[in-house]
């Protein structure tokens, strides 16, 4: 047993003690012993990931006024960013009331936007050298993963969850001025005035096309969540013979009625059925 670990299970055991309980938390609730924690907060963070964890930890940040908080920095896809780990950053800062000049959210592709007034700062690479305490969503992605999983029920992730309407970005200019957006790897052809958003764009110029188009039809990814969170009616696709996390799709749903916006899904096959039928 590493020393950590010892010193863990010797505080749980005093902690179990109705004698040692009140002296422990007069310990616990001292400025310096709060500071210190504060200081290490990656440390409760990795002790093993509950919510109740996560909480604590946020509940820690939140003591310090002076203290700056990067969210970040986030690597992973566009879809998991927009159904999961913005809305959980929304809803820290409001949650916890942090001041938005203390918060930097780390991600790419311009979507700082996306956070909306929940951070003060937005920035594509992470200072190393900041005096920042650093709320990385590992611990928060392993929490949602037991959720897509089937592992865990959705209330405690749903309450941790700020879901909203997305401001779209700038557009570019020579637009038509009505149109249907469609994904890249859309699997059928559209006839009609159509806007073509290549999926391998930085996700900010995704969504400075999609988001003042009439409808948009793309696989299910990332840019079809944009579609919704942005008010578009959207046709997700299903892909031909892939997997699909069936959790996702739920939840897309569900965010797709709380804020009023149209969301069906479709397997390719009955989607080239209806487009042949317009035709």
């Amino acid at each position: 047993m590493t020393a950590g670990r010892f010193a863990r299970a010797v505080y749980s055991r005093a902690a179990d003690s109705r004698a040692l309980r009140r002296p422990l938390g007069a310990i616990r609730s001292h400025p310096r012993v709060r500071a210190l924690a504060r200081r290490h907060v990656q440390v409760l963070l990795a002790r093993g990931t509950t919510w109740a964890n996560v909480d604590g930890a946020l509940r820690l940040l939140a003591e310090d006024p002076r203290q700056q908080i990067v969210f970040g920095p986030w690597a992973g896809d566009a879809a998991a960013e927009l159904l999961y780990w913005a809305p959980f950053v929304r809803w820290a800062q409001t949650h916890f009331s942090l001041d938005p000049a203390r918060v930097t959210v780390v991600s790419r592709g311009g979507v700082g936007h996306w956070y909306g007034e929940a951070c003060g700062t937005y920035t594509e690479t992470l200072d190393d050298g900041a005096n920042a305490a650093v709320f990385s969503p590992g611990p928060v992605l392993a929490l949602v993963e037991e959720y897509r999983s089937g592992k865990a029920a959705p209330r405690p992730l749903l309450k941790r969850a700020r879901h909203m309407r997305l401001p779209p970005p700038p557009g570019p200019n020579g637009l038509p001025d009505a149109y249907v957006a469609v994904g890249a790897e859309c699997p059928v052809q559209l006839s009609g005035s159509v806007v073509t958003v290549d999926e391998t764009q930085p996700p900010g110029a995704q969504h400075a096309l999609l988001a003042r188009a009439t409808g948009l039809v793309a696989p299910w990814s990332g840019l079809a969540l944009l579609g919704v969170l942005s008010g578009v009616p959207t046709i997700a696709v299903r892909p031909a013979g892939g997997a699909v996390c069936e959790h996702d799709l739920d939840l897309a749903v569900r965010v797709a009625a709380e804020l009023g916006t149209s969301l069906n899904v479709v397997d390719a096959a009955a989607l080239e059925r209806l487009a042949n039928a317009l035709r």
